[in-house]
Formats: structure tokens, sequence, C-alpha cells
């Protein structure tokens, strides 16, 4: 048998799929694909004269904490800071 004729008689078949539907009556539980945490950076200029970079990660969808540093070109310090951040 050749793979013409094959594939000419598998057409042939009648074939009907009805898909299965689980149902639960108790309890449904729904499964996220969100991330735990998201990390996230930024950058700011301040009108002191001086330059932030900060980087942190939110946890649980809306609260966070970042690291920062401040550089102040006008006395030359850094400045280094942790800080509480929220997302709404």
């Amino acid at each position: 048998m050749d793979l013409d004729i094959q594939y000419n008689r598998l057409t042939n078949l009648n074939y009907y799929h009805t898909p299965v539907i689980k149902t639960e009556t108790k309890e449904t539980i729904l499964v996220s694909n969100k991330r735990m945490i998201e990390p996230f950076v930024g950058i700011g200029v301040n009108t002191n004269n001086s330059v932030k970079l900060m980087g942190g990660t939110f946890f649980q969808e809306h609260y966070g904490v970042a690291l920062e540093y401040q550089k102040l070109f006008d006395t030359k310090q850094n400045v280094f800071g942790i800080t509480a951040v929220y997302k709404f």
C-alpha cells in the first residue's frame, strides 16, 4: 500500500471530537502565573545638583524595598539609602 492511498483512506473516516469539561462543585482554586518578585531600577536628577540611582524589588504585588545611591556634586558627597515603596 502506498502513502497516497493510505492518506486518502484516512480522510474518509468520520471522526467527531467532543471536549471533556471538568467541573468541580466544592471549591475552585485559582492558580496565577504572576511573578512573586518584580525587580525595578530608576534614575533621577534633583535641583540641588545631584543624581540618584535606585534599584529594588516589589514583593506581594504592591509592597517593595529599594536601595539608593545619590551623588551630590556641590559637596562631592556620596549618599546611600534604603526606601520602602508602594505601587498603586
